[in-house]
């Protein structure tokens, strides 16, 4: 999966480009909960990456590129998974940004159903998202 766009966003998005970065990685981990990607978690995934904007001087491609290696890495257990979903979700330390970033990644997930997999995925996701 490449994005379609390579262009920097320029316009202002209530993320900080940490957290979309962060954001970003826990999306490419999701699509691995399955290891199923459907054309409409393909599109809703498309969708949402391209929605939290992007304002760093890595592109966004590279950036895709280097999580899809780290996830694949991060499912080799659960306790890599863990520790992957933590170090990122604790970027995300307001309300507004821990529900945006958990409603981003439910809606990739749920764009075709969800399986029991991908229910155990964000119930863990939520585990680490909650307020401290």
């Amino acid at each position: 999966i490449l994005l379609a766009s390579r262009r920097r966003a320029s316009h202002s998005h209530p993320m900080t480009q940490l957290q979309r970065e962060a954001l970003l990685d826990l999306l490419v981990l999701s699509i691995f909960a399955d290891a199923h990607l459907s054309l409409s978690e393909e599109d809703t995934l498309q969708a949402r990456i391209h929605g939290i904007g992007w304002e760093s001087e890595k592109p966004r491609d590279i950036h895709f590129l280097n999580a899809m290696h780290k996830a694949r890495g991060a499912m080799e257990t659960p306790e890599k998974t863990d520790a992957f979903i933590a170090l990122r979700a604790a970027c995300f330390t307001t309300e507004s940004s821990r529900s945006a970033a958990l409603e981003a990644i439910r809606s990739v997930l749920s764009s075709d159903g969800h399986s029991e997999t991908e229910s155990a995925f964000l119930a863990l996701l939520r585990n680490h998202l909650a307020p401290a």
